[in-house]
């Protein structure tokens, strides 16, 4: 049976891709911070039926322990996966630093998933692997790479909450790129690509949005934006296409390789690894 593990799997673009995968006949590992809301989603996806292929796991990408236990319930269960999406993620939140003094948006969205891409390829756990990172077009509003002091409690003036977001979507699209020469040398038949579903309705990535904004743009979103069907195809198509149909370190949109933007580059992708291996020091420790 084909495995797969679904971050932020309770809801939007997170629960979508879980249920597609169910009725696939994958067994689908929905990692979550809340245990309650994964439950949840566990049974709407299931109606009660088969509900084997589904489990509901505890992983707070913001906390260090939570991440660790995760990692080591799989390494229990001797999983090993076919497909990793690493979706969950934060939009619009209020300036906050995680335990380890890391912007919210940049814990979340890029580094809590760095760390446990990384653990997951130490441990064996990720062989034949197709990993789809899910980015977004924000990462087009940074014309210049970022710095530690960035993205972490050392900001100063506080950026307004969208450019966070922007500089972690930015990090997810350069966690590609290096990620990609990892796998080429730990996992040579696995493959990471970043996928950007576009303006989708119907997520929970704007609840930090402030009420009067989400209030006064619900009609317009209903207009122009993306259904979840619609938002989850290219994630879905990513993650089952021929392996011939799909390019490891690119990027996604509406089921095609698209070019990035040119500050998505290997000089980057280097810088983003140093910032990386700072960040690292407190998460590493066993």
């Amino acid at each position: 049976m084909r495995t797969v593990l679904v971050t932020g799997a309770n809801s939007g673009i997170g629960f979508e891709a879980s249920r597609k995968f169910y009725l696939l006949g994958y067994k689908v590992i929905l990692a979550v911070r809340n245990v309650e809301e994964g439950n949840k989603a566990k049974f709407l996806i299931s109606l009660n039926n088969n509900e084997e292929r589904l489990v509901v796991r505890k992983c707070d990408l913001c906390d260090i322990e939570s991440m660790k236990n995760f990692v080591l319930s799989l390494e229990n269960d001797r999983v090993l996966f076919d497909v990793v999406i690493c979706n969950a993620g934060i939009m619009n939140h209020p300036f906050e630093v995680c335990k380890n003094g890391v912007e919210i948006h940049f814990q979340t969205n890029y580094l809590g998933h760095q760390y446990l891409l990384d653990k997951l390829l130490d441990k064996g756990i990720i062989k034949e692997t197709r990993i789809i990172v899910v980015t977004s077009g924000f990462y087009k509003n940074i014309n210049k790479m970022f710095d530690i002091n960035d993205i972490t409690g050392n900001i100063a003036p506080i950026k307004q909450p969208n450019i966070y977001y922007s500089i972690s979507k930015l990090a997810n699209c350069l966690q590609v790129l290096s990620f990609k020469e990892k796998l080429d040398l730990k996992a040579p038949k696995s493959v990471i690509v970043a996928v950007r579903p576009g303006f989708v309705r119907g997520t929970n990535l704007g609840r930090h949005t402030h009420f009067l904004l989400r209030f006064f743009a619900t009609p317009l979103i209903y207009l122009i934006a993306k259904n979840l069907d619609q938002g989850t195809r290219t994630i879905i198509h990513c993650a089952t296409c021929l392996e011939k149909s799909i390019e490891s370190g690119c990027i996604y949109a509406d089921n095609l390789k698209e070019e990035y933007t040119s500050i998505v580059s290997k000089e980057n992708a280097v810088k983003l690894n140093e910032i990386t291996q700072k960040l690292m020091v407190e998460q590493n420790k066993d």
